[in-house]
């Protein structure tokens, strides 16, 4: 018989696969509600890396499903143990967080592919419809060219196609700007006389060169991304350009996938490692921004551990942070008035952060702060506003600190993303 003591070293070691197969087996022989429960999990797992291995879905995406499984599994096995009088509420629970078409069809035995049952419709004002359950607002639509528009209802009908019935909204954009055609110029330039061989290729396709950074850069002053990543690829094929990439990961960004954004980024970075990819501190003065958004200049100056980072990456990525303390200086090593906080709620759990303590200093990282109070989050995922706000007196400081007190039960704390409103002095 399985110990269900042993299933949380499994997931623990991240080997949740394993974990969800003995959960399985053991629950074949209880209360309904629980193997179902067990079920719907394994089924929600299987479905995600099945997506994933398709590459359906970004590794983001689906890195922050696996945590939201983790973390309902060892939900499970706290309800489990603690012999929970009510398994039905708890089975209804799992069901409102894991349960959708695909996950269904897993269940059942097969696959989602059947396009037949699948349309586009306006729904009311403000809505349109593709497929079952995912909706775009027309202000969305409204913001996208019509290649964009297109791009997006291809993708949502290639998504339905392999049966992942999940989609988030494009969310607004968070680097600085894009580089201009005579920077990038400037960069060819230099490029061709340190190395010939990208001379060379250069002159041979200059025409093309010059046309595909023409429509690139029209493209972006447009928002027509999708356009510029198609033609800002092409160049970057023809030469190791920091600032082409740059300009391919602020598209990417645009577009919603982080991941290729920060691909792009990582490649600007080992082509000239020099450059600057935050906002100057003139480009900040006096805007209300988030200030602890990398590129925003903010400086991760300390904490309990350095995943705490994690925090304030930009990712949105859930994860269990070592530690409960982070400390954050602003751009410039400036200071800054802030009045507004934000954390990132992504569904109900034990394990999220249910209250914390905020602070600001002006002494040094490891010197005096004073509290700004403590607070306390709702377990509940509000989809219209995932970000839960909280406001405080306003306070003008170079120093800002957060701290994890407790979560709604769990463990450890599963943590995603936090902000802070203001502006830089």
């Amino acid at each position: 018989m399985t110990d269900l003591r042993t299933l949380r070293s499994l997931l623990a070691s991240a080997r949740t696969a394993g974990a969800l197969a003995q959960l399985a087996a053991w629950a074949e022989t209880q209360n309904p509600a629980w193997r179902q429960a067990a079920q719907l999990l394994q089924a929600s797992w299987a479905n995600n890396e099945q997506q994933a291995q398709r590459g359906l879905i970004a590794y983001d995406e689906a890195e922050r499903v696996r945590n939201r499984i983790t973390a309902g599994t060892l939900s499970l096995l706290d309800e489990i143990e603690s012999g929970a009088s009510a398994p039905k509420a708890v089975l209804e629970g799992l069901q409102k967080q894991f349960l959708n078409e695909q996950v269904a069809a897993v269940l059942k035995g097969g696959n989602v592919t059947d396009l037949a049952g699948s349309n586009i419709r306006v729904q009311g004002s403000r809505d349109v419809v593709i497929g079952s359950g995912n909706t775009i607002t027309k202000k969305t639509i409204a913001g996208l060219a019509r290649g964009q528009f297109f791009g997006l209802t291809l993708g949502l009908l290639i998504l339905l196609a392999g049966g992942y019935f999940a989609f988030d909204l494009l969310r607004d954009g968070q680097s600085a700007a894009y580089i201009s055609l005579q920077e990038i110029h400037k960069e060819m330039k230099l490029r061709g006389d340190l190395d010939t061989r990208v001379a060379e290729r250069l002159e041979k396709n200059k025409a093309d060169v010059e046309k595909w950074l023409n429509e690139g850069m029209a493209a972006m002053k447009n928002k027509d991304y999708a356009s510029a990543v198609q033609y800002f690829e092409k160049v970057a094929e023809q030469a190791p350009l920091a600032t082409v990439r740059q300009n391919l990961a602020y598209a990417y960004e645009q577009l919603g996938n982080a991941e290729k954004a920060r691909e792009n980024l990582d490649e600007a970075k080992k082509i000239d490692p020099n450059i600057q990819t935050g906002k100057s501190y003139a480009q900040m003065k006096g805007k209300r921004i988030n200030l602890l958004a990398p590129e925003n200049g903010r400086i991760f100056a300390a904490g309990s551990g350095d995943e705490m980072e994690k925090l304030i990456d930009g990712s949105e990525r859930n994860w269990a942070p070592i530690g409960n303390e982070l400390i954050v200086a602003f751009n410039d090593n400036r200071q800054a008035s802030f009045d507004k906080f934000s954390i990132l709620i992504t569904g109900t759990s034990g394990f999220n952060i249910a209250e914390f303590e905020l602070f600001a200093g002006n002494d040094s990282p490891t010197g005096q702060f004073e509290s700004l109070g403590k607070f306390k989050t709702q377990n509940i995922l509000f989809p219209q506003k995932p970000y839960q706000e909280f406001s405080f007196p306003r306070v003008t400081a170079k120093y800002f600190k957060f701290k994890i007190l407790n979560t709604h039960g769990g463990l450890l704390p599963n943590a995603s993303e936090i902000q802070l409103w203001g502006e830089l002095k």
